[in-house]
C-alpha cells in the first residue's frame, strides 16, 4: 500500500497513528507515559476487567496517581527525550523514504511536537478512572486510517459491553 501512490497517504497516516497511539494506552512495552509510571501502569492488576474489585481499585489508583504526578508531566527530561527517540526511530524506519528532500528538519520538528502532545494525551487517558483502547480494526473493509477511541472499563471499574465509543474511527474511501 505504501508503493501505491493512491493509498500511500492513508497508509502513512495509519502507521503514524498506530506507532504513536499504541504507546498511549499501555498496549505496548514502549509507552509515552513517564518512565517511572509506565511499568506500574502495566503491572497493577485490574485493567482487564476480569475482577470487579481489582478494576475498581485500579480506577481509583489511576486517578490518585494522576493527581499526585500531574505537575511533573510535560517536563522535558532526558528520559522523555529517549522515549521520543525510540518512537521517532520506529517511524523513521518506514516514513523517511517518503519525505521530500530538504524537509527532514521540519519533519523532525513536527514529529517531536506530535510526540509531546501524544505523551500529554497518554497521561490524560491514564489519569481518567476508566480504561481506554484504540480500535484500529475495520470490520466492513477499507483501511482504518485513524482508530476509534473506546472506553472498555467504566469509571467505577465495570466492564462496558459494548465498549463506549468516544471517537469514531476514520476509514479510507
Amino acid at each position: 500500500m505504501l508503493s501505491n501512490i493512491s493509498t500511500r497517504v492513508e497508509m502513512l497516516r495509519l502507521i503514524v497513528a498506530w506507532s504513536v497511539l499504541s504507546r498511549c494506552t499501555g498496549e505496548r512495552a514502549e509507552s509515552l507515559l513517564p518512565g517511572e509510571l509506565a511499568p506500574l501502569a502495566s503491572a497493577v492488576p485490574g485493567k482487564d476487567g476480569k475482577n470487579a474489585a481489582q478494576s475498581a481499585m485500579y480506577s481509583k489508583w489511576k486517578t490518585m496517581t494522576g493527581a499526585l504526578l500531574h505537575g511533573r508531566i510535560g517536563q522535558d527530561t532526558q528520559e522523555r527525550f529517549q522515549r521520543f527517540a525510540s518512537a521517532a526511530a520506529d517511524l523513521d524506519a518506514v516514513v523517511a523514504p517518503f519525505v521530500q528532500s530538504g524537509l527532514e528538519a521540519q519533519r523532525r520538528k513536527n514529529l517531536d511536537m506530535i510526540l509531546a502532545r501524544s505523551a500529554n494525551f497518554a497521561f490524560l487517558l491514564f489519569e481518567q478512572p476508566g480504561v481506554f483502547h484504540f480500535g484500529f480494526s475495520s470490520e466492513h473493509g477499507g483501511l482504518a486510517v485513524f482508530p476509534a477511541l473506546l472506553q472498555i472499563i467504566g469509571d467505577q471499574g465495570q466492564v462496558l459491553v459494548p465498549s463506549r465509543v468516544l471517537l469514531e474511527k476514520e476509514i479510507a474511501a
